[in-house]
């Protein structure tokens, strides 16, 4: 029971991290794609990019990314300290 609850919950933030960052990009974008478009795009871009983590080929993408990733994380964490 607690595994399906944990995937539930797994599945509502995941929707709602897609929503948000769809709504960024189309933000970013000053409005000229489509709303709907642009949770479909994060979703491609972030499957591609997970993809690309997994290929020691391309370890300098995955440093990318994650270096991106912290980046964006950083000021938040600030604020909260």
């Amino acid at each position: 029971m607690i595994n399906i609850l944990q995937a539930l919950a797994l599945l509502l933030i995941l929707g709602q991290v897609t929503i948000q960052q769809g709504m960024s990009l189309s933000q970013v974008s000053k409005f000229r794609l489509c709303y709907a478009v642009c949770p479909i795009l994060f979703i491609i871009v972030g499957f591609f990019l997970g993809q690309i983590r997994t290929l020691k080929q391309y370890g300098w993408v995955a440093n990318l990314v994650s270096m991106k990733r912290f980046r964006c994380r950083r000021p938040t964490l600030t604020l909260m300290a």
